[in-house]
């Protein structure tokens, strides 16, 4: 069977593209892929990758192409991903890729970005092309796009059951750390659009939270003193014996830039105390109980073990 056969055969599942090492694979030399080139046979979008001459454009093969063109692992991300999916208020732009590289070249055409917390769980398939899912799209969208976009597109994705409100939570837990552009994005718009739980029922669900997986209940409003009886604070929740506090952010809806010093100045007195501070958003203890129990458990154990 001729190379061009096999590769025509290739191309039907790539939207009409080849790339460089594909041609290599069914014996193309160097000089008969340029040979193909100059004869308009192959039309050149990347320096590796070719499209057949007479495939129609489309969207799904501008990001495919620049797929292949940023190599090995790349997925289809941020606003290609959100138009993609179909995700309302995006505007279309240049093709977005993700890499799982620090240092990886600059490509012209399309825009390549690069991370270390892109998970196996975060992508999928989608015509033909991989691509990143619904919510670790949404997360990425903050990084690139106004909070206004990214609500609307989350409001989209939400309406048409593209994502839920535990998926966007569990994918936020999965890459949010300070500084990690996009998670405080998504962090806020959930946030605003959660049904924010009262005291009751945000107690009720810690301590379901600790039953339901085996840890021993803590005990709420709990005002902690020091050696001398001085007045260090009031917790959300403590377990006095293993000297542990939780504490579960917007319990009382304190957002003031004060009250987060103050509670972060509490925080470094407990811990010279003696007190290990664990702390937790609270629709994570509503909406990823079972995530907030897997790191609540290790330090129970180390305080039983001593």
């Amino acid at each position: 069977m001729s190379p061009d056969v096999l590769l025509a055969a290739v191309a039907r599942d790539q939207h009409g593209l080849v790339t460089r090492a594909q041609a290599r694979a069914v014996g193309l030399t160097v000089d008969q892929i340029e040979d193909r080139v100059a004869r308009g046979r192959w039309d050149r979008l990347y320096r590796s990758v070719f499209r057949i001459a007479g495939t129609p454009s489309s969207r799904e093969q501008r990001c495919l192409a620049a797929c292949l063109a940023a190599g090995e692992g790349a997925v289809v991300s941020h606003r290609s991903a959100a138009e993609l999916w179909g995700m309302d208020g995006v505007e279309p732009g240049w093709s977005e890729v993700t890499v799982m590289s620090a240092h990886h070249p600059r490509h012209a055409g399309f825009l390549v970005h690069r991370t270390k917390d892109l998970r196996p769980t975060h992508t999928t398939v989608r015509y033909g092309l991989p691509i990143t899912n619904p919510m670790r799209t949404l997360v990425d969208l903050g990084a690139v796009c106004p909070q206004p976009v990214v609500g609307r597109a989350m409001d989209d994705a939400l309406g048409r059951k593209l994502v839920s409100i535990k998926g966007l939570v569990q994918v936020w837990r999965d890459v949010a750390r300070p500084g990690r552009n996009g998670s405080g994005v998504l962090r806020t718009l959930l946030e605003e659009h959660l049904p924010y739980p009262n005291a009751t029922r945000l107690e009720k669900a810690m301590l379901r939270l600790h039953r339901d997986h085996g840890l021993p209940e803590p005990e709420p409003e709990v005002e902690i003193r020091d050696a001398q009886g001085r007045f260090i604070g009031r917790v959300d929740y403590a377990h006095r014996a293993a000297r542990i506090v939780i504490e579960v952010d917007g319990y009382d809806k304190r957002t003031s830039k004060e009250a987060f010093v103050r509670d972060r100045v509490r925080d470094r007195r407990l811990r010279a105390l003696g007190w290990t501070v664990l702390r937790f958003v609270w629709f994570e203890v509503i909406y990823t109980p079972a995530e907030v129990a897997a790191e609540i458990r290790p330090f129970l154990s180390v305080s039983v073990a001593r």
